[in-house]
């Protein structure tokens, strides 16, 4: 592992996942992004999980948090996974030109980003640092209709596979 982060191959279910973490400025994420950019298989839309980790801090009321800085950024494609750790790097809520290639790959029409509670993340980011995206979807709510359970909507992502899995 190098200060600027690693990378590590899991087994899940059968498949080996690629998992690159970075905190750096470095080829590391623009290597990754590039790797989510071959073509699928059946030249379709690609989908692309999305999540975001917010740090908690407290705020002036007692007892009282609040989301202030985003920790991590996910990004899996279902072969690999890319975890960028924003608050690792120095100064960059002031600039954003490390992760240019995380922010020209979110802005892509043809890549569709899905996550359970995408939205809001997406609505943080491009509030506090600026960071929008082209296409997203929230899982719950799909599920929900797909599966008839209106129930699915609130679920969390674990919940969702589990349902998900258990009627493939």
């Amino acid at each position: 592992m190098s200060g600027l982060g690693y990378e590590e191959t899991f087994e899940l279910n059968g498949e080996l996942i690629k998992t690159t973490v970075t905190y750096s400025n470095d080829a590391k994420i623009d290597n990754h992004i590039s790797s989510f950019l071959r073509p699928s298989i059946n030249h379709q839309t690609k989908v692309i999980g999305f999540d975001a980790e917010w740090f908690l801090s407290h705020t002036r009321e007692k007892g009282k948090f609040s989301l202030s800085q985003c920790a991590s950024i996910q990004l899996c494609d279902g072969h690999s996974c890319l975890i960028i750790q924003l608050n690792l790097f120095h100064n960059w809520s002031r600039d954003l030109s490390f992760i240019k290639p995380l922010l020209n790959f979110l802005s892509m029409p043809d890549y569709t980003f899905v996550g359970v509670g995408i939205k809001t993340n997406l609505a943080k980011l491009e509030k506090y640092y600026g960071i929008g995206c082209r296409n997203s979807v929230e899982l719950g709510p799909l599920a929900a209709t797909v599966m008839f359970d209106p129930l699915l909507s609130y679920c969390g992502v674990d919940e969702l596979a589990f349902a998900v899995d258990s009627v493939v």
